[in-house]
């Protein structure tokens, strides 16, 4: 009977102690549930300390994404963009803290991209970059010419822009919207080159310069807006039509031009190459021309400069001048006149000379005899006829 207390009473205690534990009582800890022990363990996170919101990133760089852990499995690393998934950094990566990312060259801008950071046994375990931060793409930005610039053609000017790139760059010519030609195939991507603009490139106000990397074409940029180039043009100010020449006389052919190499003189009559002034001359914009004695009376002449290195680039007078070729008008004796065969006879004629003529007798069409050799061209001579010559009916004046 006591045995049987004994133990009634040893049992009614020991259910009590582990059903109401004392404060005292040591816990067991086969007495505590799963739920229990999720309770008591240290909670699990992972931080992202960088990029956390502000950085800027350039594509084609390497940076360090970094975070903080308490935890031993690997971890995954995802880019977002706008608040869905862009891309996965890695797929499984030690949860040391620490990854170097090489940026896409291909990774297009933009300032609304995040990290996340999630466990890779248990997704539950994650973090977000607190904010947005940026990732700027390769860029090229062309400054000169940007538009509004007046480039002269023949001359050297510099196009610059700015870029983040490492590869060479190509740069064209667009005019009107389309290409026009290549500047260069291929140029360091150091902000700057030098363009000698060809002397035969056309005017116009619609120019615009394209530069984009050769390695990859969709980074590109083109003038803001339109530029203008300068045509090297040759323009003859003078003769350009109305003037009137006297051959014999030295006269003064002008121009303006923007080249730099020699030019040749042309005259042209009638539409024709009539003769060569000058073969090579300075393009300074000015040529002193001795027309020739010879040269015949036209009202029908223009003068046509050419680059001696570019035969396209040529000018023709406006319009046709005047040459008055140099001219001796016999008016007495211009027939009709009946002289004595001896006594002075007073010659008389008009010319533009400045110089001598020679005057000589004439018979039946045919050389008699020299009157003068040598006389002022001053539109008059006395004549005193020889005793000796032949009474006739066919004498001619003929003044040289």
């Amino acid at each position: 009977m006591n045995k049987l207390y004994n133990f009634t009473l040893l049992f009614i205690i020991v259910f009590f102690l582990n059903v109401f534990p004392t404060k005292s009582a040591p816990l067991s800890t086969s007495n505590i549930n799963t739920s229990e022990k999720i309770l008591f363990s240290p909670l699990e996170v992972i931080t992202v300390v960088s990029p956390n919101g502000g950085e800027s990133w350039q594509v084609g760089t390497t940076h360090t994404i970094s975070w903080t852990d308490d935890i031993t499995e690997n971890v995954m690393i995802d880019l977002y963009k706008g608040g869905s998934l862009h891309s996965i950094i890695s797929t499984s990566t030690s949860s040391d803290g620490e990854k170097n990312w090489t940026i896409s060259s291909s990774m297009e801008s933009g300032s609304d991209y995040q990290v996340k950071i999630t466990s890779v046994d248990d997704t539950s375990i994650t973090d977000f970059s607190d904010a947005n931060f940026t990732i700027a793409g390769n860029q090229i930005t062309v400054t000169t010419p940007n538009g509004g610039e007046s480039w002269q053609a023949g001359t050297t000017n510099n196009i610059s822009w700015a870029d983040n790139i490492s590869e060479n760059v190509m740069i064209d010519l667009y005019k009107g919207g389309s290409l026009h030609s290549i500047i260069s195939t291929s140029t360091s991507s150091d902000g700057s080159k030098n363009w000698s603009i060809p002397s035969t490139l056309e005017s116009g106000s619609d120019y615009e310069v394209k530069i984009t990397s050769v390695d990859d074409t969709s980074i590109t940029d083109i003038s803001d807006a339109n530029f203008t180039i300068i045509g090297n043009p040759i323009t003859i100010t003078t003769p350009n039509g109305g003037e009137s020449w006297q051959a014999g006389t030295t006269q003064n052919i002008s121009w303006t031009d923007y080249i730099t190499e020699n030019v040749t003189i042309d005259l042209y009559k009638d539409g024709s190459l009539h003769l060569i002034i000058s073969t090579s001359t300075g393009s300074d914009g000015s040529k002193n021309w001795s027309i020739p004695f010879t040269l015949e009376s036209g009202s029908d002449y223009k003068v046509k400069i050419t680059s001696v290195d570019e035969p396209s680039i040529t000018d023709i007078s406006d319009d046709e001048f005047t040459i008055i070729g140099n001219q001796i008008t016999v008016t007495t004796p211009n027939g009709g006149e009946s002289w004595l065969e001896t006594g002075a006879q007073i010659i008389e004629w008009t010319d533009n000379l400045t110089g001598s003529v020679e005057i000589q007798l004439i018979k039946n069409d045919l050389f008699h005899s020299s009157i003068t050799t040598s006389t002022p061209s001053d539109g008059e001579y006395t004549w005193n006829i020889p005793g000796s010559t032949p009474s006739a009916s066919d004498y001619k004046i003929k003044i040289i």
